[in-house]
């Protein structure tokens, strides 16, 4: 069963929680196997040897995003004011591994929030598969790892005359399994690496 932890995102009890965790935005690389997963290996024990933060680059885009989640999650309640929105600092499975859902709704779902540039969102508009597509991974560890049923991915860029797509994304049993063996085999690689 998950803990779910009542603190601040990007703040230093947040970053501590997620030290040396695989969280949901490094599935695909958990999933995949290569230099992505290697390297991701190496980040996290490292994080675990030394108690450090693996240093990651934070784009303006990225800045960007983070300013507007606030009001993404605003424009999200006064579209479901009949949903229970609430936000979380972490939610972890086991000592390895977490998600950091943007909000949790009600008691079956999940709230994930993107604020990309012009061009992707609408490119989102166009083809809202293409915003699953790209967050499949992502989406489906925050469901695993939480229990939660589904979760409204959410497109906000408030630059766009239609500035949001929300599309709900339920549980994909396959992928979840996927996920499950993949982080297991993870974590078993991680701990004979940082356990001596």
């Amino acid at each position: 069963m998950a803990t779910i932890h009542y603190c601040e995102q990007c703040t230093p009890e947040w970053d501590a929680l997620r030290l040396g965790t695989i969280t949901a935005t490094c599935t695909a690389r958990v999933v995949g196997k290569g230099s992505g997963h290697d390297n991701l290996l190496k980040d996290k024990a490292r994080e675990i040897l030394t108690g450090i933060k693996t240093p990651h680059t934070v784009t303006d885009a990225m800045l960007q995003g983070i300013a507007r989640e606030p009001y993404a999650l605003y424009r999200y309640k006064a579209l479901h004011p009949e949903l229970e929105v609430y936000t979380v600092g972490f939610v972890s499975l086991t000592d390895y591994i977490g998600v950091s859902p943007d909000a949790l709704v009600g008691d079956d779902g999940l709230w994930e929030c993107k604020s990309p540039l012009v061009t992707t969102h609408k490119k989102y508009l166009d083809d809202s598969k293409k915003l699953v597509a790209t967050y499949k991974w992502q989406v489906q560890d925050q469901l695993y790892v939480t229990g939660r049923n589904w979760c409204d991915l959410f497109s906000y860029n408030p630059e766009c005359k239609d500035d949001h797509v929300c599309v709900r994304v339920y549980r994909d049993e396959d992928a979840i399994t996927r996920i499950r063996l993949a982080t297991d085999q993870f974590v078993k690689e991680l701990i004979e690496i940082t356990v001596m």
